[in-house]
This record gives structure tokens, C-alpha cells and sequence, in this order.
């Protein structure tokens, strides 16, 4: 493989990122609610999703696999063999598609300032493969976490893919072709972990201007507010006026009867009862969560709230020192196969020490489900059957 790795610069994010595309395209008004909401801490899930992307990184420009980086500290996280396994879906994939003569960008800033949007428009793609050939570009989006991703009409991977565009014309390139992937292995979709959408680039500009138009209404004095599904990843929703109001409605519109101060027990309920609460808990739970994180975010910033206070979290007992703790108690007279333990390692712990001879124990790896949960009736996993759940084991 000799096609050339673009060397670029990392730069920031903008109030319109593409990322946020698929929020201020429902809702308008939530990019002036996030102006007046508090700082935002990065979720833990967050925060892996970003060192799983330079896991990704990583191996692209280092030429390694994700196996390489297990034990390895990569951002804030110890790498694992379950993000390196899903980290080498990605590497993979990225890697099949690359050929002699090929342009590739890993990590590459996109600006669509040439094409005159209302505001700044920038971002940063994960990769993308030019091939000059046949003058089509694919443009690839990792995705860590678990909850899906559409592919088709995907507005940030189409904001991607204009500004890869854009960069192309600046070396002087022609894209007649577009194909848009999200590889995404840790969340089931019917069609697979890695999912397309080809368009032309006619289409994609073409694209452009609708994308402008919803720019330029959120930017209106009254851009409405729209509560919905994409308020999940919202930083506004503990300040957000429409938010609250629509989980108030909601709980009232469930919990009509005043008079009940005990929620009836579960076992009561009729089926059709429990799925109206369940719908209805997922708006509350949601807002109340981001209320819990607001209250304590202010808290530990010396506002107070009535009726609240911070305190102590349970003090987790552990050796201050590993080495210190084993000389005393080996000291103690204790022996030094009561003191460790030892298990075997893992699947991809072997595979990595195996390297090419990791075959010879594929046969003995099972990949086993914890059990069942709970998910709203369109998710695009298939439905277990009552009776059926105890059993998840199968082979690899």
C-alpha cells in the first residue's frame, strides 16, 4: 500500500459542528439555549469515544492493529480488548479500501468557508480516500458508542464529506462520487456495523443549500424550541424551557389521579399501562438526569440549592502502595500464592501473543450475551422470546 497519508493540523469546534447537525436541524432554538447553558462535563461515555477515536488514529498512521495498544494508556483510558476489537473493525475496514495512487486523510480538518455559509463551519473527519481514478471520494465516521447511527441522509457525515470536497478542490481535484460509511461495531443494526450511502456530488451540494437554510434559522431572534429525541445529547436540556415543560406535561398526562401518594406496585399494572409509563419515563428520567448533573455541577461551583448539599462518596478501601502492601505481608508470613491472583488471560490477550497463530484456539471462544434488556419496541435488535432468555451462549 503506497498511497499517501496526508500530513494535517487538529483544529477546534464551532457552535454549528456538523456533530450537532442533526439537534439544531429539529430544534432551531437550541443554539441559543446552549449559549445560556453551564459548562459541560464530558460524559464518561464521551470521553471513551474520543480515545477509542485515537486508538484509531493511532493505528492508521503507526501502520499497527488495535491489538498492539491493549494494556497501553491512550488519552484517559486503559485500552481493553473490547475497544481494541471494535477499534480493528475500523482499522480494517479502512484499510480495504485504500489503493495504489489513492489520497488519504486521517483526522483531517474540513472548513467550508470557500462556500460562504452563514456562519463558521468546520470540523474535523476521522478518514477519507480519494481516488483519482475514478474521481470518487469515501468519507468514514467511527463510531464507539452503542446507541445507533443512521447512515442516509446523516447531516455530519455529509458536512464532512462537503468539507472533504472542499479540500480536494484545493489540490486541485474533481469528486464526481461520494460514498458516505459509518463503521459502528458495538451497536446491532440489520445491515451490519459498516453501512453506506452513495450520492453524487451534485447531490451533496445541492445539500449545501439545505443546509444553510436550517443554519440561518436557528440564527433567528425566535428560533422555536423542539423537544424530541435529539435533546438526548443536548448540553441545554437542564435550562431548556421547552424541556421542562415537556416532561412536566408528560408526567401529567400519565399520572393524572391526584389522589395517589403510593405509585401502584408494578404487578398491578396492566401491559398497556406499563408501556405508557416506560414511554413516558424515557422523556423524565432523561431531563431529571441532566437536573441531578446541573445541580451538582453548580454545587461544586459554590451555588447553592435549596434542599441540597454535597457529600463524601463511600470510601472504596484499597493498598496505598502495591508494592509496600506485598513486602508486609510477605513479611507477615503469608504465602506468595496467597497474596496474588492469577487467571487466565483473555481471548484477545492470546490473540495478540499468538499474533499469526491465533487460529489454533478460535474453536475454543464462545461469545456469550449477559441476559436480555429492556428496549422500546422500533429498536432493530431482534426480540427474544418470554422463556427463551437464558440461553446466549455461541460460538465466535
Amino acid at each position: 500500500m503506497n498511497a499517501p497519508l496526508v500530513p494535517i493540523d487538529k483544529s477546534g469546534h464551532v457552535e454549528h459542528g456538523f456533530s450537532s447537525y442533526s439537534r439544531y436541524a429539529a430544534c432551531p432554538g437550541s443554539i441559543r439555549e446552549c449559549r445560556k447553558a453551564p459548562p459541560e462535563r464530558p460524559s464518561p461515555y464521551a470521553e471513551e469515544g474520543t480515545d477509542a477515536h485515537e486508538c484509531g488514529e493511532i493505528g492508521l498512521r503507526q501502520g499497527i492493529d488495535a491489538i498492539e495498544l491493549i494494556d497501553r494508556k491512550v488519552g484517559g483510558s486503559i485500552v481493553d480488548e473490547d475497544m481494541a476489537a471494535a477499534v480493528q473493525v475500523y482499522l480494517d475496514f479502512c484499510r480495504s479500501q485504500i489503493e495504489d495512487g489513492d489520497i488519504v486523510f486521517v483526522e483531517l480538518p474540513v472548513d467550508l468557508a470557500p462556500l460562504n455559509p452563514p456562519v463558521p463551519l468546520r470540523s474535523r473527519l476521522d478518514f477519507a480516500r480519494y481516488r483519482p481514478s475514478t474521481q470518487s471520494l469515501l468519507v468514514t465516521d467511527y463510531k464507539h458508542g452503542q446507541l445507533v447511527v443512521e447512515v442516509h441522509g446523516n447531516g455530519q457525515l455529509r458536512g464532512y464529506a462537503l468539507g472533504a470536497c472542499v479540500e480536494l478542490d484545493k489540490l486541485g481535484h474533481v469528486v464526481s462520487e461520494v460514498q458516505i460509511a459509518i463503521v459502528q461495531p458495538r451497536a446491532y443494526h440489520e445491515d451490519g456495523p459498516i453501512r453506506f450511502e452513495v450520492i453524487s456530488a451534485f447531490e451533496l451540494f445541492e445539500w449545501s443549500v439545505d443546509l444553510f437554510d436550517v443554519i440561518n434559522r436557528t440564527l433567528e431572534p425566535d428560533a422555536p424550541l423542539v423537544a424530541g429525541e435529539h435533546c438526548r445529547f443536548c448540553r441545554a436540556k437542564p435550562v431548556c424551557p421547552e424541556m421542562e415543560r415537556m416532561a412536566l406535561a408528560t408526567a401529567e398526562a400519565q399520572f393524572t389521579d391526584t389522589t395517589i401518594t403510593v405509585p401502584p406496585a408494578p404487578s398491578s399494572m396492566a401491559p398497556a399501562r406499563i408501556g405508557q409509563v416506560l414511554n413516558a419515563a424515557e422523556i423524565i428520567e432523561g431531563w431529571l438526569k441532566s437536573v441531578r448533573e446541573h445541580a451538582h455541577a453548580s454545587l461544586e461551583q459554590g451555588v447553592e440549592i435549596p434542599g441540597w448539599k454535597l457529600v463524601p462518596k463511600r470510601a472504596q478501601r484499597k493498598w496505598a502502595d502495591d508494592d509496600l502492601a506485598s513486602d508486609a505481608l510477605l513479611t507477615a508470613g503469608l504465602p506468595i500464592l496467597d497474596i496474588y491472583t492469577r487467571k487466565i488471560i483473555t481471548p484477545a490477550a492470546a490473540d495478540k501473543l499468538l499474533g499469526k497463530n491465533k487460529d489454533v484456539v478460535k474453536h475454543l471462544v464462545v461469545a456469550e450475551s449477559s441476559g436480555t434488556t429492556l428496549a422500546p419496541a422500533g429498536d432493530k435488535r431482534q426480540a427474544v422470546a418470554g422463556g427463551a432468555a437464558a440461553d446466549f451462549t455461541s460460538l465466535e
